[in-house]
Formats: C-alpha cells, sequence, structure tokens
C-alpha cells in the first residue's frame, strides 16, 4: 500500500498582533482541521496510507493534541520553537534577511509592495522559505513513498475543501508536482 506524508508547520511569529494581514492561531487552527478529517477519511477507506507530520509551536502543543486526536495513530507532532528553527538552513539567515528588507534599496525598489509581510517581515519570509527545511526533517524522520507540503490553515475558503486527498493518478509521480488553489 502506498504511504503518502502530508507535512505542515506552525511557528508563532506574532501574525496575531500585525496591524495588517492578522491572523490569530484560532484563525490558522479552524483552517488547518479540515486536514484531520480527509486524512482520518483516507485512512478509514484504505485507499492508501496517510500519515500526518507537524511541526507545531510548543506554546500551541497541547491544543493541536486535543484536536487531533482522532487521528494521533496517523500523525507525528513535534513541538518546535526559535532554538528549533535555529538549527535550519535557512532560518540561521534571519538577520540577513532582515538587513535586506530594511535596507534603503530594498526600500526604494518596492516601495509599493512594503506593506505586504512578505516583502517587510524576515520571520515571514523565512517561515515560508523553510518549507523545504521542514520537508527535508520529515523524509528523515519517515518512510514514506511520496511526501506533500501543506500549509498549516490551507483551507481558508470552506467551499474548496477537497472530499479527498491526493489521487496520485493525477501525478508525475517521477517528478515534483506543484499544484496551487
Amino acid at each position: 500500500m502506498t504511504k503518502i506524508t502530508y507535512v505542515t508547520a506552525y511557528l508563532d511569529i506574532g501574525r496575531g498582533k500585525w496591524n495588517r494581514f492578522g491572523r490569530s492561531f484560532d484563525t490558522y487552527l479552524d483552517h488547518f482541521l479540515p486536514l484531520i478529517e480527509l486524512i482520518k477519511k483516507d485512512n478509514e477507506e484504505k485507499s492508501s496510507i496517510s500519515e500526518l507530520i507537524l511541526y507545531i509551536d510548543e506554546k500551541y502543543f497541547e491544543k493541536i493534541i486535543l484536536n487531533c486526536k482522532e487521528i494521533l495513530n496517523f500523525c507525528t507532532l513535534i513541538k518546535i520553537n526559535l532554538d528549533f528553527m535555529k538549527g535550519k538552513i535557512l532560518w540561521n539567515r534571519l538577520e540577513k534577511e532582515r538587513s535586506i528588507l530594511q535596507s534603503e534599496e530594498y526600500k526604494i525598489r518596492f516601495h509599493h509592495r512594503l506593506h505586504f509581510p512578505e516583502n517587510s517581515i524576515a520571520e515571514y519570509t523565512l517561515i515560508n522559505h523553510s518549507k523545504i527545511d521542514f520537508v527535508c526533517d520529515a523524509i528523515q524522520r519517515t518512510n514514506s513513498d511520496y511526501f506533500c507540503w501543506m500549509d498549516f490553515g490551507y483551507f481558508q475558503d470552506k467551499n474548496r475543501i477537497p472530499s479527498s486527498l491526493l489521487d496520485l493518478n493525477k501525478l508525475d509521480l517521477d517528478r515534483i508536482n506543484y499544484t496551487y488553489k
């Protein structure tokens, strides 16, 4: 049977307190929970073995356990914090990222985009760029046929929640597949 490991992460970088584009952990959690149901359904139907590796900020670990209890047999929860992130390749570039975003050259060149977090908050850009670090870490932790990154809180639009997880027959299994929507 084919095993697919879904990988996601949440590190609290203070987004709940942002003036623009703010989002609380509870909002992220609400947009994450449909994944739990999909993994549960996939494993009940036995179309494949679906596993979740969730890197979760230690502040929310207990809350996640309560929400993931139905799939704990298929879920690995890993506590993370800033010290954990400092051990990752991309996060070690935080000060460089911050200096680029704060440089006058950058501010002039991208002045029209500075209100977006990906152009002004180094932690935000690095947590996004660190997705590959999480997937690489997950590969070291489990034996799986396929790995799939899914943003924590991906299901913002309840009308776009799929009825099932990945259909491997629709993917080119000899290549990295990237989808959006």
